[in-house]
């Protein structure tokens, strides 16, 4: 199993360098590391800033020829197929409390994404079988009017399904300094209730 973390983003919403933010005098990536590392076999980080450098993995380039979330996860799906990849994880760098129980969660044939109950599907993690990864759909069959394809559009053309989760937090995104603040007292909160 491979595992992919998305992090090409430039973070504008945040000031840039979504990554580095601190959550509770860690970096955001940090958290999803720590959440992925005992999932899969080999994990990578696609992004090529060298403010990434540090976290030691193996950086993946983003497609040269896309923009965006898109560019990341074509890159992950090339990378996948040249390893002989089993499976594939592929989560963004700005969701901290991802579960440790994610890629078994999301297992079960094909293309999974997670959809919390009452919400639409999460298209920026997705859950790839071996078999999944030998298909290969013409991009440009789903690229509008020559922009670039929305996760949505790459993970529909390969028929991806949601699973249902009920509770959201595992899967909140902070890409805005106000997300970033809840995400904070998220933790504190987590703190006082594992206090003795």
């Amino acid at each position: 199993m491979l595992g992919i973390i998305l992090a090409g983003g430039k973070g504008r919403r945040m000031g840039g360098d979504k990554p580095q933010r601190e959550l509770a005098g860690r970096p955001l990536i940090a958290w999803v590391i720590d959440a992925l590392m005992p999932q899969v076999d080999q994990l990578m980080i696609s992004g090529d800033h060298k403010q990434l450098e540090p976290f030691n993995l193996p950086l993946l380039g983003d497609a040269a020829h896309l923009k965006g979330p898109a560019a990341g996860l074509i890159s992950a799906l090339n990378q996948a197929r040249n390893i002989g990849a089993k499976g594939l994880l592929v989560v963004p760098c700005d969701m901290p409390f991802l579960p440790q129980t994610l890629g078994r969660d999301l297992a079960g044939g094909g293309v999974q994404v997670p959809q919390v109950a009452g919400d639409v599907p999460i298209w920026s993690i997705s859950c790839w079988s071996q078999t999944a990864l030998q298909q290969s759909p013409d991009l440009a069959a789903f690229s509008t009017q020559g922009k670039n394809p929305s996760l949505r559009a790459i993970l529909a053309a390969y028929g991806a399904t949601a699973k249902r989760f009920e509770k959201s937090m595992p899967f909140f995104g902070v890409n805005t300094r106000a997300a970033l603040e809840q995400a904070h007292a998220h933790v504190r909160r987590r703190a006082v209730e594992a206090a003795p």
